[in-house]
């Protein structure tokens, strides 16, 4: 089966209007729901078709390591991730979700289930990564609280010195 009619037979399943580029030989869909970008990509000397969106921007407001370290975790083995990997796109500056499946297992109905499911996966993600983001924020902010006790004391009214 050629891509163009793959690109067809799904996006008529699925009611989407997937349609690639000729020259990037990629399409990006806006999802609704999450207002994430899915995008799609047929690389020309590649065998795999890889689906990945742009999940957010590297915060740079917050413990960087321990927010990449938290992401890394909920990566591993791709037990939380339903398979998906994430990953960081330097280039961008993006926290990127993907996953890739070879060519020569792709069928309508296969890229259908693959596509349902990244989709998902990526809002559960997302969701997630906003919720650690929204910890680290908290974090660094009572880091960066400079609290000294002495100087929030109350002073005593009725303090008597004992004498011992």
């Amino acid at each position: 089966m050629d891509l163009d009619s793959l690109m067809a037979g799904v996006s008529k399943r699925m009611s989407l209007p997937l349609k690639l580029d000729p020259e990037t030989r990629r399409c990006v869909l806006q999802d609704k729901e999450s207002h994430l970008e899915i995008l799609i990509e047929f690389p020309q000397r590649n065998t795999a078709l890889f689906i990945y969106s742009p999940l957010m921007q590297l915060p740079r407001e917050i413990d960087q390591v321990k927010f990449l370290e938290s992401l890394l975790e909920l990566n591993l083995f791709g037990l939380q991730t339903n398979g998906t990997t994430l990953g960081f796109d330097r280039k961008h500056g993006h926290i990127v979700l993907h996953h890739s499946v070879p060519l020569e297992f792709i069928d309508e109905q296969i890229f259908v289930n693959v596509l349902t499911n990244f989709i998902a996966t990526a809002r559960k993600i997302s969701s997630r990564i906003s919720d650690l983001q929204l910890v680290n924020q908290k974090r660094a902010k009572i880091a960066n609280t400079h609290y000294s006790p002495a100087e929030n004391a109350k002073p005593r009214q009725s303090m008597r010195i004992v004498r011992i």
